[in-house]
């Protein structure tokens, strides 16, 4: 605490009068200073050489893990027992043997079966095996556990996509919620880059590991010169804009790298989500805001096999690809003032649709007459 006068000093005195705090305090308060200064500087101090002993050596940290199985007596899911089997062993022997390759090559395993069975997500029908909630916890499984095996890249993008589908809460108090994951994916990778001079095998970690520690506590804090503290002040300010700019410019050319390659969607952020209304994702060109009129439907927005609500309303679009008949889940779709005469035969497997909207479009009433034969069950609006 800051003591520069007399009234603050009153505050750690106690009850005692004015006149006597102020006596006490013009004689004392020389060496009262020094002492509160000593008593400061001891405590950060041991601070310090925690924080050293914790960061300096290798060491195996405790986390929890959140693993989900798939439970339904209707539906065959021996294959995501098995996952959950390699998966639940890999972690405890972690936890017994730390870091090790059988636990390595099991989570491997178990990710390869998860990946496997999520490419079948039917999220237009609750019914189905891999529907959306289990195609969530698929999502989680796999971010995890990549995370534990240093694929980074594979449990940013599947974690991801379970924020994407997840219409609850994503963080939890005990740390396993998919933002926190997120948090500490980032926090490995960091740490995994800082040590790529090292050798990452197994055996190296552990030798590594049993060699520090008769060092830990050894290494002795001490305090430095007021006039070297500036300094280091000033480093340690310069190494943390570099390394925070360094960080961002990762992330982006991560997100750019990944869009390209289709492991991500640019679209993916611009989907919001109500209780009421669901997933929605609303396009609708904003020149001020630099959102230009589309030519073409992006074909990215195919793969959001989660959205209930589509809105393109304004654009220039004259076609629309068979691929929007992914869109499964999609109970409400607007295509007002674009530039279209027809649609795809595929938008008939839209059996959830309830609401289609086409005005201010240029369809022949032959055109009309097919559309509302593809969608029978749909409110259409032309």
């Amino acid at each position: 605490k800051s003591v520069d006068s007399w009234e603050d000093f009153g505050k750690v005195c106690g009850n005692l009068t004015a006149g006597s705090v102020k006596h006490m305090w013009k004689n004392g308060k020389d060496p009262f200073l020094k002492t509160l200064e000593k008593k400061e500087n001891s405590s950060l101090a041991d601070k310090a050489q925690r924080m050293v002993n914790n960061v300096i050596f290798f060491k195996y940290n405790s986390e929890k893990i959140k693993l989900a199985y798939a439970a339904d007596k209707k539906h065959d899911y021996s294959d995501l027992d098995k996952a959950f089997s390699l998966a639940q062993g890999a972690y405890d022997k972690y936890e017994k043997d730390g870091y090790n390759q059988q636990s390595l090559d099991d989570l491997k395993e178990a990710i390869g079966i998860w990946e496997k069975a999520v490419k079948d997500t039917d999220f237009g029908d609750k019914k189905a095996r891999i529907n959306r909630k289990v195609a969530l916890r698929l999502h989680q499984n796999i971010g995890t556990a990549a995370m534990f095996t240093n694929e980074f890249k594979k449990a940013a993008r599947h974690l991801n996509k379970a924020e994407s589908m997840s219409a609850m809460s994503i963080r939890t108090s005990g740390g396993t919620g998919i933002t926190q994951v997120l948090e500490r994916v980032q926090s490995r990778k960091k740490n995994y880059e800082a040590n790529l001079d090292v050798s990452t095998s197994p055996d190296e970690i552990r030798r590594l590991f049993e060699a520090g520690e008769p060092y830990k506590g050894k290494i002795k804090v001490k305090q430095l010169e007021n006039s070297k503290v500036t300094t280091l002040a000033s480093l340690y300010k310069t190494h943390s804009a570099k390394s925070l700019s360094k960080q961002i410019t990762t992330a982006q050319e991560d997100e750019e790298e990944d869009i390209a390659s289709g492991a991500a969607n640019a679209y993916q952020s611009k989907v919001t989500h109500t209780v009421m209304q669901g997933f929605m994702l609303i396009l609708r060109p904003m020149p001020f805001m630099g959102v230009k009129k589309l030519t073409e439907f992006p074909k990215d927005i195919c793969r959001l096999e989660q959205l209930n609500q589509l809105d393109m309303v304004g654009h220039v679009m004259t076609e629309i690809p068979s691929c929007i008949g992914k869109l499964v889940g999609l109970k409400k779709l607007n295509l007002s003032k674009n530039k279209l005469s027809s649609l795809p035969d595929s938008i008939a497997k839209l059996k959830n649709l309830k609401k289609l909207t086409l005005k201010k479009n240029s369809f022949s009433k032959d055109e009309q007459a097919k559309i509302k034969g593809l969608l029978p069950n749909t409110k259409i609006k032309f």
